[in-house]
């Protein structure tokens, strides 16, 4: 049977996703809590603003995270788990929430999967904001990640420069440096560059190129999902170790 969502308002039984353009964040909660949600919003309202000509339908935090307790609480997810939750704002000025998943962490940390990755180009500006455009090219790069006989793709954008991987804010470690992408904006992202700051780590904020992918020592993404270590791209294989002790800084950081 079909979860409720969150619509416009009101709690809509059995309701399926509207289809549409919309812009989306995806938001972790501890519990019932949203984490973060604020800063979720507020990228959520720029990218309606400039998709769409218009602010998000999600206007007030405090009644967005009531919305959202209220919707785990309506479709029995437990209050003792960490839960992901899709905040959407369409073209039209309508809004829903969804429940997407009860996550398998129960706080932001170094996921088990280490991928396989692989390379393509991505010339369209429009997905670079979370909306139905990006989530559908994310889904799309899966399907050829598979036939190319890799789990994930790597965006590389017309300057040559590192976007996304899996739809995913990246970073890489080369030399003992960390180099950060200036434009990653995530909450997640935000918290990646605190714990290297606090854990004394040597860190860089400039542009990725492409073929530095291939001298890096870990290259590692990150967002609500938790942070992801690439195993390997073409012929080079990474390693996991530093992306293993910001992932500890990250799990105190994150509660």
């Amino acid at each position: 049977m079909a979860e409720a969502i969150f619509r416009d308002g009101k709690i809509a039984e059995q309701g399926a996703a509207r289809q549409g353009c919309f812009a989306y964040q995806c938001v972790r909660t501890l519990g019932y809590r949203a984490i973060m949600l604020d800063e979720h919003l507020a990228l959520l309202d720029t990218a309606s603003q400039e998709l769409f000509d218009r602010p998000s339908a999600f206007a007030d935090s405090a009644i967005t995270a009531a919305n959202i307790a209220m919707l785990l609480n309506h479709n029995g997810y437990s209050e003792q788990r960490s839960h992901i939750v899709a905040l959407r704002t369409f073209a039209d000025g309508s809004h829903e929430i969804e429940c997407l998943e009860t996550s398998l962490y129960d706080t932001l940390t170094l996921r088990a999967l280490r991928p396989v990755a692989t390379t393509i180009r991505a010339y369209d500006e429009a997905v670079q904001h979370p909306s139905s455009a990006s989530l559908a090219a994310t889904l799309l790069h899966r399907e050829y990640a598979r036939m190319h006989g890799a789990e994930v793709v790597v965006t590389i954008d017309i300057k040559g420069h590192l976007r996304h991987i899996d739809g995913a804010e990246a970073a890489v470690l080369i030399g003992g440096k960390i180099i950060f992408a200036p434009h990653a904006t995530s909450p997640e992202y935000a918290l990646l560059m605190r714990a290297a700051a606090e854990l004394g780590r040597k860190t860089e904020c400039r542009n990725i190129e492409a073929k530095e992918l291939l001298r890096a020592d870990e290259v590692l993404f990150i967002d609500h999902r938790g942070i992801t270590a690439l195993e390997s791209l073409a012929s080079r294989r990474y390693a996991d170790i530093v992306t293993e002790r910001l992932a500890r800084h990250i799990e105190q950081l994150f509660r």
